[in-house]
């Protein structure tokens, strides 16, 4: 098993070729001593090159670690979609092919875990998505009007945020997703797949 080439070596090989280099400069060609400065400049040049070879040696570990570190984060993300993919429904499964994964985030809160949905007109809260696709059975296959968002800050569902802004995002959100088509007219934006379609892929149960 090949030794770990550490930094010291090459960092301690051009220090004594530097010292060995500078002791060889100050020795004076009348000096009885001249002899010695062609030796001490051969040894300088020899340190320099293992200087080299062990820098080298060392560069090339650490860049081979590095990639094998970017290849393990790769195969650990593959391995986290893999088993998240493998408790999906069939259905499920075929969604996530067509549409793509969709990110979600978990803020810790009193006694549990707040989920929301990164979106691009901002984040989501899964309970506030839950209850939007829930009050959208009674208006399916068009999703739950923005118009309507009153609704949501009444006592039955008692949510504090701007309504209509969030209903707004929903909307845009499942819209820009491809799971509905654009509101047009007075008409409220149209489901492109089943309700229930759409609340399995964010583990929404619609049946209680």
């Amino acid at each position: 098993m090949s030794k770990e080439p550490k930094l010291t070596t090459p960092l301690l090989a051009i220090t004594i070729a530097a010292l060995l280099a500078t002791v060889a400069a100050n020795i004076p060609d009348a000096s009885r001593f001249a002899w010695l400065k062609p030796f001490l400049i051969v040894v300088a040049i020899v340190f320099a090159a293992v200087f080299i070879v062990t820098a080298w040696d060392w560069f090339m570990h650490v860049r081979a670690e590095r990639l094998r570190e970017i290849e393990a984060a790769r195969a650990y993300a593959a391995v986290m979609v893999a088993q998240a993919v493998r408790g999906l429904t069939g259905s499920q499964v075929d969604i996530v092919s067509r549409y793509g994964l969709i990110e979600v985030e978990g803020l810790l809160g009193q006694n549990q875990v707040l989920w929301t949905i990164r979106a691009p007109g901002g984040n989501i809260p899964l309970e506030y998505l839950s209850d939007f696709l829930w009050q959208s059975r009674q208006t399916r296959p068009n999703l739950w009007p923005i118009r309507k968002h009153d609704i949501f800050s009444t006592e039955e569902f008692a949510w504090k945020c701007n309504t209509e802004e969030m209903s707004a995002r929903i909307t845009d959100f499942l819209v820009g997703r491809d799971y509905a088509a654009p509101a047009s007219g007075n008409n409220a934006a149209r489901l492109l797949v089943s309700l229930e379609e759409v609340a399995n892929v964010f583990g929404i149960d619609l049946e209680g």
